[in-house]
Parts: C-alpha cells; structure tokens; sequence
C-alpha cells in the first residue's frame, strides 16, 4: 500500500501563501481522499466551551446551576438526558456569564492591544 495523497509546494508558493493548512476531505467515489489546501487557517470552527474556576466563587453560581438542573425535564434515555441537560445548562451559562460579568472577550481583546 502507497501513500500518494500528497501536496508539493515550492518555497516560492509559501512565501506568497503564508500560514498553509491541509485538510483531508472525505472519499466519495475514488479510493483516494480529496485534499484542500488553505492558506489562510483562520478558521477554527466553533468556539469550544470553557468553565472558568471563579464562577465557583460567586455567589449565584451554585443556585443557577442547582435551579437549571431541577427545572430541566427532558425524556429519553439516560445518556440522552444527560447531553442535552449539559447542552442547555451550558447555553444558561454563558448567559448568566455574560450578564453578570460583561463580555469578557472584549475585555481581554482591549488588554492585548
């Protein structure tokens, strides 16, 4: 078996396209895989969701999430539940962090620059 999915790129190319990225597409017809080349990888997809150790500190925050939990009913089976229960808590969340702290992204951004 041989690996012949490649991309060649001159040193010329990378000086015109900076920062490349390769993705691997998913076969279809052909045995092989489809490659997409991308010079630009600003593109990380969704944001991935982050517990901040101070929001355990303040004084709301086991409320919150003690009252979510508790109101929450959804029916399926158990592991079902439990995704979507964390899928909503977490939206209920970034609300309630959002209120009560401000957008803290912006905040940082401003920080940085």
């Amino acid at each position: 078996m041989s690996r012949i999915d490649r991309v060649l790129v001159s040193d010329d190319w990378l000086t015109i396209w900076a920062n490349p990225s390769l993705w691997v597409l998913p076969r279809t017809v052909s045995d092989h895989c489809p490659l997409l080349l991308r010079y630009n990888d600003g593109d990380w997809g969704p944001k991935p969701f982050r517990f901040n150790n101070h929001w355990l500190l303040h004084k709301d925050f086991n409320g919150l999430v003690e009252e979510f939990w508790r109101n929450c009913n959804i029916t399926g089976w158990m592991a079902y539940i439990l995704k979507e229960k964390l899928k909503g808590l977490k939206f209920h969340v970034k609300g309630w962090n959002k209120e009560t702290y401000g957008s803290v992204d912006s905040k940082i951004q401003k920080l940085v620059e």
